[in-house]
């Protein structure tokens, strides 16, 4: 569920509230990234779940929940299920090739 579905139920308090509380208290704070960290790792399982069920017949429906779980999962989640970048190893900084071609050359140049 959403947070705000959660915040929607009776007796839950309101969205900005859950994010105050985030900011100003390290505890409750570490117990939101836990939950969010749990709700990333049950929308990725999900993913399995929703390919075992595609038929032919909705198989087009079943890529569109997938996409969303996984971008989901992604958000919530990225050093667990975000995309690895190899590293340089001078800080963990991302290692980027650019090529540049001038219009009516054969080649690539790298940088």
């Amino acid at each position: 569920m959403s947070l705000r579905q959660a915040c929607d139920l009776p007796g839950m308090p309101v969205e900005d509230t859950v994010y105050g509380w985030v900011r100003k208290i390290p505890e409750f704070a570490q117990a939101y990234f836990w939950a969010r960290t749990v709700q990333a790792r049950r929308r990725f399982d999900h993913v399995w779940e929703i390919a075992e069920a595609a038929t032919p017949e909705t198989a087009f429906a079943a890529r569109v929940k997938i996409d969303a779980a996984r971008w989901q999962a992604l958000r919530l989640a990225p050093k667990r299920y975000g995309d690895k970048v190899a590293e340089d190893g001078e800080g963990g900084r991302p290692q980027v090739n650019v090529f540049i071609q001038k219009f009516g050359e054969d080649e690539a140049q790298p940088l």
